[in-house]
């Protein structure tokens, strides 16, 4: 080694400490009270680079970076003058220098002794370099997606919180984004690919965005949020989101694949909209669902009474959960008439939902809480049940024998088991299966065709017909009509209520019953009102009507007298 080591010792030990020294893994480094180099041993020349002798004689500060260095004078300063020891006896994590200028992490313990009445340290300096990089590395994967390389919800939130309580910015933007289409490029073209769309989308937001200060997280499967420090009012949000929907208008091209996906976006202002950073992030998230709702528009901004809108959900679902079939949950029934005898032909069962606490609820608003939730599939055994019932009951005394049609939503329609349990609401009420009809909307084909096919012909072996509803009025197509074997096809309200107007909206009719006849489909006009809406449908070649004009909805307690008042009044 050299002298120094020689007087840390008795002479016949030199040998033994030398050997010891040498065999320290860890670089050990031994400066005397004015911070020069003593002693080095064979690791501290492969860590810091230096040879033994370009280190003794010379100031430990060599193997320090500048901000390290000066912290060591205080440190020893501090030592000599109060005899209080700040670092010694204790490990810490520093930064080492080697020769070739790199910095790097390092663990330091340190000690002391005395040296012919001289204070002297021995530093053990261990690299950290490997243990950093793999800390670094899981922070990394802690805070950052996988697959697209942004912040996951937790790392987005947590510096989404940090911007919001900083006081450093006046305004903050907030794009929510959801990729429309996105279910369908993972079932046609598999998980593979939707892999590579999500991960090029967020290439897409990383260019577009490569502002300072721009967060980027993805904070669902397909969802995204863009986080915007530099925006000055709402319509400089609303710039950055047509920069986007412009963005994402190309085509993406995998092997011989031209993937086309869009996007709906939610738009929320700090602190305009919302004064925290989770509040921030649930309005947006509201105002995207506001635009997925819509089909005229990419992106919505926040509104209050989205917030209102939301908490009445909410509380709709808490009610909906303990509801009773049969007594606050019911139907009542609405007949369907032969447009040329006009005599009942047929009826609808009517979903009503009577609240103890908030008293009748509109079907147009708790359905869809309903079907989203899922909770519309605890019902349907006992609603098809209670349906059946009340059909044979009026079957059994004479009263009317006509089917009865019930809407199906795509959760109840697709669920296991949906076929045996309307196999077992007939067997157990006894109903014919000819006396069941099952509407469906082409929203709830849309999800499987080949699945809705299968389940269509399984029923259609017990006798039950099938009604698509609302045609025209979304997904309307003509594979719907030509691969699935409809018995009826129901004419909307809003087309209903042209017939008797300008000529342009009595030839939408026209089409529909054209298409419906050369199909040997059956037609039901919903929503008839007047008795020359009646008559003009009846001309048309209209098979059935179904409205007010008729009947309206009742219990079906009532539905003997309002058939015999129907059959008197029509003769």
């Amino acid at each position: 080694m050299n002298k120094a080591i020689n007087q840390l010792v008795h002479e016949s030990s030199v040998g033994v400490v030398r050997a010891l020294l040498d065999a320290v893994a860890d670089a050990v480094v031994i400066i005397d009270s004015q911070a020069c180099i003593l002693a080095v041993n064979r690791a501290a020349e492969q860590v810091f680079g230096y040879a033994a002798s370009e280190m003794v004689g010379n100031n430990v500060k060599m193997l320090m970076p500048e901000t390290d260095a000066r912290l060591h004078d205080g440190y020893i300063k501090a030592y000599q003058q109060s005899g209080l020891p700040k670092v010694l006896g204790r490990g810490r994590d520093v930064f080492g220098l080697r020769k070739n200028g790199e910095v790097f992490p390092m663990h330091l313990s340190l000690g002391e002794g005395d040296l012919d009445g001289d204070h002297v340290y021995v530093g053990v300096c261990h690299d950290i370099s490997a243990r950093v990089a793999l800390q670094q590395r899981a922070a990394h994967l802690a805070a950052y997606d996988r697959l697209t390389g942004c912040l996951n919800r937790d790392a987005f939130f947590h510096q989404l919180s940090q911007f919001t309580g900083s006081g450093k910015y006046p305004m903050l933007g907030l794009l929510y984004v959801d990729l429309t289409g996105f279910k369908q490029v993972n079932d046609q073209f598999g998980h593979r690919v939707g892999d590579q769309v999500l991960a090029a989308f967020a290439a897409r937001l990383k260019g577009l965005f490569n502002e300072d200060g721009v967060l980027l997280g993805r904070v669902g499967g397909d969802e995204f949020v863009v986080l915007l420090p530099q925006v000055a009012s709402r319509f400089d949000l609303n710039e950055h989101a047509s920069r986007l929907a412009a963005a994402i208008n190309e085509p993406l091209v995998y092997d011989a694949f031209h993937v086309m996906v869009d996007c709906k976006m939610g738009c929320a202002l700090y602190p305009e909209d919302a004064e925290t950073a989770e509040t921030l992030l649930h309005h947006a998230d509201l105002a995207m669902y506001r635009a997925k709702a819509q089909t005229t528009t990419r992106w919505v901004h926040y509104d209050p009474e989205f917030a209102r809108e939301a908490a009445r959900r909410s509380l709709l679902m808490q009610r909906l959960r303990t509801a009773r079939v049969g007594s606050e949950l019911d139907f009542v029934y609405q007949l369907k008439t032969d447009l040329v005898t006009q005599k009942p032909v047929g009826m609808e069962a009517l979903m009503r939902w009577v609240d103890p606490l908030l008293g009748a609820v509109s079907p147009v608003e708790f359905i869809p809480v309903a079907e989203s939730s899922g909770l519309i599939g605890n019902w349907t055994f006992s609603m098809l049940v209670r349906a059946c019932q009340a059909v044979q009951s009026l079957r059994e005394k004479g009263t009317l024998d006509v089917p009865v049609s019930i809407n199906i939503s795509a959760h109840q329609f697709f669920a296991p088991g949906f076929t045996r349990q309307v196999i077992d609401a007939l067997a157990a009420t006894g109903l014919p299966g000819s006396r069941l009809d099952l509407e469906l909307t082409e929203s709830v084909l849309v999800n499987d065709f080949g699945r809705a096919r299968s389940i269509m012909a399984a029923l259609k072996v017990e006798g039950l017909t099938f009604s698509l509803d609302d045609f025209g009025t979304g997904f309307s197509s003509l594979g719907s009509l030509n691969g699935l074997e409809f018995d009826y096809l129901k004419i909307d309200k809003s087309f209903t209520d042209g017939v008797t107007g300008a000529p342009e909206q009595k030839a939408i009719v026209d089409m529909i019953l054209a298409l419906a006849k050369a199909m040997k489909i059956r037609t039901v006009a919903e929503g008839i009102e007047t008795a020359a809406q009646a008559k003009a449908l009846a001309a048309m070649g209209c098979d059935q009507g179904q409205g007010y004009y008729f009947a309206r909805p009742v219990q079906v307690d009532a539905l003997a007298g309002q058939v015999k008042a129907s059959l008197a009044a029509k003769g």
